[in-house]
């Protein structure tokens, strides 16, 4: 995450990950180029992979580079 740390909103934990491997669509633990959400008892309850995260991977473009910014909810929504 290029020095950047976890990120919360005070209910869960968010961080992105780079190389390795993937296998959590089919039951796996194993996040690599992915988003993932935690809950306080660190526990994955979602997570974002691109369909591209072989080639992402292949290609050391790690999605995790930059880091998880959380964008505020507008008052109106």
């Amino acid at each position: 995450m290029s020095g950047g740390g976890l990120v919360g909103d005070g209910t869960h934990i968010y961080f992105s990950t780079g190389n390795g491997d993937y296998n959590a669509a089919t039951g796996g633990q194993n996040y690599s180029q992915s988003i993932v959400g935690l809950d306080n008892s660190l526990n994955v309850l979602t997570y974002y992979t691109p369909s591209t995260w072989s080639s992402l991977n292949s290609g050391d473009n790690d999605l995790g580079g930059c880091g998880v910014l959380l964008i505020p909810e507008p008052a109106c929504w």
